[in-house]
């Protein structure tokens, strides 16, 4: 059992400065450490005065301190709680593909313009992170175990071959014996004219989590959506980026914007990594 920490071990501090200051063997600290279940801790870091978030150790995805933490996604972050506090009402935030609740609990540290906040996560370790994260948020919150899709049913986690042992690639398939629920947005329950925030964080389902979102898109006051365009994802899934920005165009005109990149103008009828370098990227979508 894993026990909560106020501040990490000093072999973990000490193996994140060796990283951050490139001196050979911090990476190697760490795995030793984990491989001797040394990391089998949770670190409660504090993201203000009102909110703390418990981060796992023992998984090398969040080998975090808490500077990792307050600049975790900074430039998606910043620009995502920014465009959230133009909305003329407190918003609905839907945060797809959770796992211990990061984006959500930084989003509220940023703004107050957000009264509920809804995860989905299927990975069931992060999913009992997350839990217990929600809890700390200052508004009504709702953490469900699942995934999000186009149609609800099951399904299961599988790794891709390029990261097989990140859990935050895993990604959602189909399947009548899956033991993972899959909803869709539009049996979330929110309401028509509410302005909606969806954080797509899915491996590869973003389409099919907008083509399950369509009523709620298309009846909110305003919608922002919040998607990574991963060029591993796309090869592996053979759906480009820019046909999810289509489909979010289609359900009401929308402004794109790259967190990385916010002086470039997208252009719907070319493919997206034609237009950038073949990286990843945080993208923005906002209805007009």
């Amino acid at each position: 059992m894993k026990s909560t920490i106020s501040s990490p071990p000093w072999y973990f501090r000490l193996g994140k400065w060796m990283i951050r200051n490139h001196i050979r063997g911090g990476y190697r600290l760490l795995n030793t450490a984990g491989n001797l279940g040394l990391l089998d801790k949770t670190a409660e870091y504090r993201l203000n005065e009102r909110i703390t978030i418990n981060v796992p150790l023992n998984r090398s995805g969040t080998w975090w301190d808490g500077e990792d933490v307050l600049q975790y996604d900074a430039p998606t972050v910043r620009l995502l709680a920014s465009t959230i506090d133009t909305l003329a009402d407190p918003a609905v935030f839907v945060d797809c593909g959770a796992d211990i609740g990061m984006m959500s609990l930084l989003t509220a540290i940023h703004t107050d313009n957000i009264e509920r906040f809804i995860a989905i996560e299927p990975n069931k370790k992060a999913f009992d992170i997350l839990t217990e994260n929600y809890r700390r948020l200052p508004v009504a919150s709702e953490a469900k175990f699942g995934a999000i899709g186009r149609i609800k049913g099951t399904g299961k986690l599988n790794s891709p071959d390029y990261l097989p042992d990140d859990d935050h690639a895993r990604f959602i398939s189909e399947s009548k014996d899956g033991d993972i629920p899959i909803y869709t947005i539009d049996d979330l329950g929110i309401a028509p004219q509410k302005s909606v925030v969806l954080k797509l964080d899915v491996e590869g389902s973003e389409l099919d989590a907008i083509l399950g979102a369509t009523n709620t898109l298309a009846n909110a006051r305003k919608f922002v959506v919040d998607l990574e365009a991963h060029p591993l994802v796309a090869k592996r899934t053979h759906i480009d980026p820019i046909e999810i920005l289509r489909q979010l165009n289609e359900i009401k005109p929308c402004q794109f914007t790259i967190c990385e990149k916010p002086e470039i103008t997208l252009q719907l009828d070319k493919d997206f990594f034609s237009q950038v370098e073949t990286v990843n990227y945080d993208i923005i979508a906002v209805s007009k």
